[in-house]
């Protein structure tokens, strides 16, 4: 896991784009080292769904993809390179695209968003369904995320994300 600060109670973790709020700590003794297993859940409640609490032992949070949110200064990173002036709507592969989105990487959901608005700008008329689903899901994956981290509305932060697409 990319050890940008040691997770403690409170922190938050990202997983599949959605947002969770550590609420425990529990170290536990197995084989004769010390283990942190790490209790977290939803940050933002999702009014559909019962609030998520899930518990991993930390040693497992690379294998399962969770990892902490990107720093301010990549986020306004991301949204600059999503407002930013190139054409890239070519060669669209829908399935590399969803594959690409479930990598709980940011900077390259942010580039399947990007390539998604230019085709969808450039065919407006006949933009599949498939594919519109595709850029929904890319934005939905960095909203949370950049809401936390600007410390805005998840609602706020999907209008920053949009506004830097039209800007493009």
């Amino acid at each position: 896991m990319d050890k940008r600060k040691r997770i403690r109670v409170g922190s938050k973790l990202v997983e599949m784009g959605c947002v969770y709020r550590v609420f425990k700590i529990e170290k536990r003794r197995e084989n004769g080292s010390s283990q942190r297993i790490i209790y977290y859940e939803q940050y933002y409640p999702k009014p559909d769904s019962m609030m998520i609490k899930c518990s991993i032992p930390e040693y497992n949070f690379e294998e399962a993809n969770i990892r902490q949110p990107i720093p301010k200064k990549e986020v306004k990173t991301v949204l600059n390179n999503l407002s930013a002036k190139e054409a890239n709507g070519d060669g669209l592969d829908d399935v590399k695209a969803k594959e690409d989105v479930k990598l709980n990487d940011i900077h390259i959901t942010t580039g399947v968003a990007k390539t998604y608005w230019y085709a969808k700008k450039d065919t407006e008329v006949d933009f599949p369904k498939k594919r519109k689903d595709i850029l929904e899901c890319a934005i939905c994956r960095m909203e949370e995320e950049i809401a936390v981290v600007l410390k805005v509305s998840p609602s706020t932060a999907r209008d920053r994300i949009t506004r830097a697409l039209q800007r493009s």
